[in-house]
């Protein structure tokens, strides 16, 4: 006897703001114990996603509902628009009711509201170590394009200088203060590295970027996107150091990111991320000691190993994979 289509069995619907949040939150947790991949499970956290550039959470979000019992949430996914060709998605299930079809169910969701965006490809990051995941790309037509990695350089890791190449040089944005300088560095470091905006021709342009500077200006702060220039007076590199918004009525330390350093190809071979990677540690240990986190998306192992002898020790280690839409 054929079983029912998925859909028949369980309620798959929508995302509501106003009555799932509480069920999202617990089913994350509900994974998470199970998974052990280090999300934060706060609801202040599931509530910065759902307020995601990119991303509508009651068009671009799915949840199951449990049988019997639609205040448990048994799965969901999501969609985020990164540019006009890429939309990153993201499906979980939860552990007791894996292997029923639901992911499946939900991706066919995910996809179809890629499409609607005209996204030309759907890209999903998959932790290296979650060979079940990565099982079920692979069934689903997605192939690996590209790393990503969380690093930390603990609170008592020794800072050293930067070391510039003979006729290299560094400036920040406050220094700089031309838009054009800051997105051709962007686009020319970042244009061929999996996982960047600026992968998309077109995508970071002063517009964007203007738009993006002024809502979230603790990632943009000028004091701390850090320039790099040639001998001749060329865009080289770049890299954004983030100081974490302080929390009010909080005492404790603000968290210091060192974001993607980026070189322009022909100055890759300098090696320019060693010296961007330190300027930005030294201005971040400038607000305070602590801890300092730093993000590579697309980056080589040649590049990853720069960061190691710094001091990064890899704390998480995802491949993005990516399915290309008919």
């Amino acid at each position: 006897m054929q079983s029912k289509p998925v859909e028949d069995q369980y309620v798959i619907r929508l995302f509501r703001w106003d009555k799932d949040l509480p069920g999202l939150v617990q089913l994350r947790i509900d994974i998470e114990a199970i998974d052990k991949a280090g999300n934060n499970l706060d609801e202040s956290a599931v509530i910065e996603t759902l307020n995601w550039a990119g991303h509508d959470p009651e068009q671009d979000r799915w949840i199951v509902e449990a049988p019997e019992n639609p205040t448990k949430l048994v799965g969901h996914c999501w969609t985020r628009i990164q540019s006009q060709e890429r939309t990153v998605i993201y499906v979980a299930i939860h552990p007791e009711w894996r292997r029923n079809g639901l992911g499946s169910a939900l991706l066919d969701c995910a996809l179809a509201r890629a499409r609607e965006h005209s996204a030309n490809h759907v890209t999903v990051a998959v932790d290296v170590k979650n060979k079940g995941a990565v099982e079920f790309l692979h069934r689903h037509g997605f192939q690996p394009a590209g790393h990503n990695r969380f690093m930390c350089a603990p609170a008592d890791t020794p800072l050293l200088e930067p070391r510039w190449p003979t006729g290299y040089t560094v400036r920040n944005y406050a220094e700089v203060q031309v838009l054009s300088t800051l997105v051709e560095a962007l686009n020319r470091s970042y244009g061929d590295m999996w996982g960047h905006l600026e992968n998309t021709k077109g995508a970071m342009n002063e517009g964007y970027l203007a738009e993006n500077m002024n809502k979230y200006p603790h990632h943009y702060d000028p004091e701390g996107i850090f320039l790099a220039f040639a001998p001749d007076g060329d865009v080289a590199g770049v890299c954004v150091a983030i100081l974490g918004a302080k929390v009010e009525g909080q005492d404790k330390e603000q968290e210091k990111i060192v974001d993607s350093p980026g070189v322009v190809p022909e100055h890759r071979h300098m090696r320019l991320q060693r010296p961007l990677t330190l300027t930005a540690m030294h201005w971040l240990q400038s607000h305070g000691s602590g801890p300092i986190n730093l993000e590579s998306y697309g980056d080589g192992e040649d590049v990853v190993e720069v960061y190691r002898k710094v001091g990064f020790i890899l704390q998480e280690h995802y491949v993005e994979y990516c399915r290309y839409l008919s």
